[in-house]
């Protein structure tokens, strides 16, 4: 995958995105991520059966575009990726759209689960990921 296509060339750029080298030959600069295969396109209500878990694919962009959660309304569990995580919201990257994110952080307001697993740090539950939302849409309005 062409690095115009991702942001790995902005974590090339910081010598601290990597903490150590997995081995001696390893080199961020030669570093590439073969994708895998697509399968199919995903779309707003469509649902992933794993077996034993059902997710609902909810679009949550903003963050960046095409940015999916899914829901496991039986256990509870919103996988959020990136949509929202503690910390500062970043809505300012390439491909970022500050209105879609905060109809994102709208919708994430509404969700009913348990627990959101984020694409960063912990674990959070729908009292925190609200008040995170709430926050984002207090600074950003």
């Amino acid at each position: 995958m062409a690095d115009e296509h991702t942001l790995a060339h902005l974590f090339r750029a910081q010598p601290q995105a990597v903490g150590r080298s997995p081995n001696e030959a390893w080199s961020p600069q030669r570093f590439r991520l073969s994708p895998a295969p697509l399968a199919r396109i995903l779309d707003e209500g469509d649902m992933i059966e794993t077996g034993d878990r059902s997710f609902h694919v909810i679009h949550l962009p903003g963050h960046s575009p095409g940015s999916i959660g899914l829901l496991d309304e039986r256990n509870g569990d919103l996988l959020a990726g990136d949509a929202i995580y503690r910390g500062r919201l970043i809505d300012d990257l390439p491909g970022s759209d500050a209105l879609a994110y905060r109809q994102t952080m709208q919708r994430l307001l509404q969700i009913e689960f348990s627990r959101a697993f984020c694409g960063h740090g912990e674990t959070i539950d729908q009292i925190e990921l609200r008040a995170i939302a709430r926050t984002y849409l207090d600074s950003a309005g």
